[in-house]
């Protein structure tokens, strides 16, 4: 994707505010798709997600179809039979959406009667208390072996560090103490709490690991620029209902993917049961 935006030059819209109808959001080569034109064509999927990464889709798949033309890839048999396929499996899809937005559809009532229902299913991420070992490796080293040397005796003072945690049952010296009974005078245990957090350091490269780390967790040596650390998680705190308005369209897409796929079976049943199939191989 990179190369052929470097070849063909595209246009994304990137402003916070939404467009007015007449502004052109994605222009690549010849094609432009208008703001409005998106919010008809894709006027379901806007609401299933962001803007950004809608349009970012689309671009994709425009940059790829202009690569499939200027390369003449659609004068290939079993492309052309694929793009037909394609073709019929998408435009039926389309139109049974079409069809249920018409009939059927998601009305405003039952996406907050739902929110009503399930809101405690709704809420930021739960804060924990948490608290780190780092086994540091400090000062200049001479080469970049002996940092390696240094990191690599981090790594194994924080697993030793961590079985040995592990296997008291009832210990009453603190963790910051044992951490300090695995340290080295070359390679020292600081003990630091990171206190009521949502998330883990970024610069620890764990992402939300944290939302998945119950009370009582204690983590495998996580490898830093500083050394390898150790964490643990302490305690919950509370965390806050969303309002309505924030997660309305998340509601929107449970209700209308719920509806939508009762709806296609229902289409779908009474045409295979009067359809007379006839194999030949």
């Amino acid at each position: 994707i990179k190369v052929l935006k470097a070849k063909y030059n595209p246009v994304i819209w990137s402003a916070d505010s939404i467009p007015s109808a007449s502004e052109v959001v994605l222009s690549v080569g010849d094609y432009r798709l208008t703001a409005a034109t998106l919010s008809s064509v894709y006027r379901d999927r806007m609401r299933e997600g962001s803007l950004k990464s809608l349009l970012e889709e689309i671009l994709a798949n425009e940059l790829l179809y202009q690569e499939a033309l200027d390369t003449r890839a659609k004068e290939e048999p079993q492309l052309a039979r694929d793009v037909v396929l394609l073709r019929n499996h998408y435009f039926a899809e389309a139109y049974l959406r079409s069809q249920f937005n018409r009939e059927i559809g998601v009305s405003d009532e039952e996406v907050k009667e739902l929110y009503e229902k399930r809101k405690e299913l709704y809420h930021t991420p739960t804060p924990k208390e948490v608290e780190y070992v780092l086994f540091e490796i400090a000062g200049e080293y001479p080469t970049a072996g002996r940092r390696r040397a240094a990191l690599e005796e981090s790594r194994r003072l924080a697993e030793t560090f961590r079985a040995q945690w592990e296997a008291r049952e009832a210990s009453s010296v603190a963790f910051a103490e044992a951490a300090g009974q695995c340290a080295t005078e070359a390679i020292p245990a600081r003990f630091k709490s990171l206190g009521m957090v949502r998330e883990l350091p970024p610069q620890w490269g764990l992402g939300n690991a944290l939302f998945k780390n119950p009370v009582g967790y204690v983590s495998r040596p996580v490898k830093t620029e500083e050394g390898y650390l150790v964490y643990r998680v302490i305690r919950e705190g509370e965390y806050d209902l969303l309002p309505f308005e924030q997660v309305k369209d998340k509601v929107y897409r449970v209700i209308h993917s719920e509806k939508f796929s009762d709806y296609r079976q229902a289409i779908k049943d009474p045409l295979l049961s009067d359809a007379r199939f006839q194999f030949t191989f």
